[in-house]
């Protein structure tokens, strides 16, 4: 195995007119020509401008860098590549998932509000149902509602009113609140996700790249 990722992928060419053997694979003269440039019985190969040297020497970059690659070399880039795309990927799906979470986080605080409004409009209601019923009592007992005793228990019932509905809109605000500043976390952290992803994708490939 490891001579087989060690074998060049791309062999230097032999002489004109035979087979140049590539790992357990052959490359014909025609394509060895194209790639290595003027022969001694060619009139020159399709990369010839950059596979000559200075001086008309042997190969020139763009060859010895195809006869210096290895199997191994394109198999680990190849890896490398497969790689990168997955941690970008992963990284958009996970950031996709905390932005959905966050916009649960503000359904759920508008549904807080929405609860504390309609909380709020029951008391009063109870408020109002609890106020007409001592009125319709001491009326029935012929006392005036306007002083006195029924004037205490009018007060007192729309004071208990007063304060259930101010600390239900108060739990509602909270409530809300605290759904609002966990979205807002979860899309901090979904960006954070989204940009680590490719980060880390550009890091592994700086490495393989070094390797």
């Amino acid at each position: 195995m490891e001579a087989f990722l060690a074998a060049p992928l791309f062999a230097t060419p032999a002489a004109a007119g035979t087979t140049a053997a590539v790992g357990s694979q052959m490359i014909s003269p025609a394509i060895s020509a194209m790639v290595a440039g003027p022969g001694p019985a060619a009139g020159g190969g399709m990369v010839a401008p950059l596979a000559g040297a200075a001086g008309g020497g042997g190969g020139g970059l763009f060859t010895n860098f195809l006869t210096s690659l290895t199997y191994g070399d394109v198999m680990k880039t190849g890896f490398g590549i497969f790689g990168a795309t997955s941690t970008i990927l992963g990284g958009l799906r996970s950031a996709d998932l905390l932005e959905d979470r966050a916009d649960m986080m503000e359904i759920r605080a508008r549904s807080e509000e929405i609860r504390g409004l309609e909380e709020g409009n029951e008391i009063m209601r109870r408020t109002n149902e609890a106020q007409a019923a001592a009125i319709a009592r001491f009326g029935a007992a012929g006392i005036a509602v306007g002083e006195g005793a029924p004037q205490q228990v009018f007060k007192a019932l729309s004071e208990r009113g007063s304060r259930s509905l101010k600390f239900s809109s108060t739990n509602a605000q909270i409530a809300a609140a605290t759904s609002r500043f966990q979205g807002r976390q979860l899309r901090s952290r979904a960006i954070n996700v989204r940009r680590q992803g490719f980060t880390d994708a550009i890091g592994g490939m700086a490495l393989l790249a070094l390797s």
